[in-house]
């Protein structure tokens, strides 16, 4: 990826640190991502995932400068990795031919509002 990349996500209710790394590994291997770089990675990234509440707000970026993706909780940096093979997996969980949701995947691609 050569383009910069920013998702936020405000969160309306409780879910565990668990449940994200459940998914992020999960949706990875659907989408047929799972190399042996991206799992080596994704191990050392998942540890990053934190139990969330009511208005907490996880951000994941891509800096293809630095070739970095971070995550972010409440604008405090929990950790990066470093490689835009492991983006394009990480992202995969939301935009990946079979993301996690696809009707956020729809929601967050189609046209802006008027």
């Amino acid at each position: 990826p050569t383009v910069p990349k920013v998702l936020e996500l405000r969160y309306l209710r409780r879910f565990s640190g668990d449940q994200f790394r459940i998914i992020s590994r999960w949706s990875i291997s659907r989408n047929g991502l799972m190399s042996a770089s991206t799992e080596a990675d994704l191990k050392v990234f998942n540890p990053f995932y934190q139990s969330v509440s009511h208005g907490d707000c996880y951000t994941l970026s891509y800096d293809p400068t630095s070739g970095r993706s971070t995550l972010a909780l409440n604008g405090q940096e929990l950790g990066s990795i470093e490689g835009a093979e492991f983006s394009r997996a990480i992202f995969s969980v939301w935009f990946g031919p079979r993301p996690f949701l696809d009707k956020f995947k729809t929601e967050m691609l189609r046209e802006p509002w008027p």
